[in-house]
C-alpha cells in the first residue's frame, strides 16, 4: 500500500458522494419513465427524437458503473487496513480518513506516544506491506 493510495481513500469516498447526488438529480429530473402528456388540442406535436428519460437512465447506469469500480477500490484499501494491528489501523484511519495531523493522532492515542513514534509505526506498517 502506498501513501498516495491511502490519501485517495478520502477522495474516492467524496467522489462516490458526488455520484450519488448526481444520480439523485438525474432521477428527479427524468420524471416518470414513459410519461407523455396527452394530445388534447389535436394539433400535431413537434417530433422529439430524444427521450430525456432514456438519456437520464443511460447516464445513471454509467454513474452506477463508475461508483461500483470506486467501491471495489475502497474495499481493497479497507481490507488492507483491516489486516493491520489495531494500533496501526487507528493511526492509518486517523491520518487518511479523518485527516488528522501527527500531533493530533499522538494526543488521541495517548500513552507515551509521540509524533515520531506515531510516524515510525505508520511508515513501518506501510513498508512491511509493500
Amino acid at each position: 500500500m502506498t501513501v498516495e493510495r491511502l490519501y485517495d481513500l478520502y477522495y474516492i469516498k467524496k467522489h462516490i458522494e458526488r455520484i450519488d447526488n448526481e444520480i439523485m438529480r438525474l432521477a428527479i429530473n427524468a420524471g416518470p419513465s414513459g410519461y407523455r402528456s396527452p394530445n388534447i388540442s389535436g394539433m400535431p406535436r413537434n417530433p422529439s427524437p430524444i427521450n430525456k428519460s432514456d438519456l437520464a437512465l443511460d447516464e445513471i447506469q454509467k454513474l452506477n458503473n463508475e461508483k461500483q469500480s470506486l467501491q471495489i477500490e475502497i474495499e481493497e484499501i479497507e481490507n488492507w487496513i483491516h489486516s493491520l494491528r489495531r494500533k496501526d489501523q487507528l493511526i492509518v484511519r486517523y491520518r487518511y480518513e479523518d485527516r488528522l495531523s501527527w500531533q493530533e493522532i499522538a494526543d488521541i492515542i495517548g500513552g507515551k506516544e509521540t509524533i515520531d513514534s506515531i510516524k515510525s509505526a505508520h511508515y513501518r506498517c506501510l513498508k512491511a506491506n509493500l
